[in-house]
């Protein structure tokens, strides 16, 4: 099941950047947030709004991310390209 963005995790966020082979920087463009709010919710700090939260979580799956949460944990998926196999 996918979850919902406020089940996401730095951890999840952070694993997702690294499918993305993206940095801290380009991920911060493509979310349209600071770099230091990505850093700060990868660290599990408080104080991201619920609204940026989901903005972050948008622009991952409008990448092809998948956070999935199951009966025994959560984590994060790359979709596969229909053309490939």
């Amino acid at each position: 099941m996918t979850a919902k963005p406020e089940q996401v995790q730095g951890r999840h966020l952070r694993a997702a950047r690294t499918l993305l082979t993206w940095t801290k920087a380009q991920a911060a463009e493509e979310c349209g947030v600071g770099v230091n709010t990505i850093g700060r919710f990868e660290d599990g700090s408080s104080g991201l709004t619920p609204r940026t939260v989901a903005d972050i979580v948008r622009a991952f799956e409008a990448n092809g991310v998948m956070f999935i949460t199951t009966d025994f944990g959560s984590g994060v998926v790359l979709k596969q390209e229909a053309d490939a196999e």
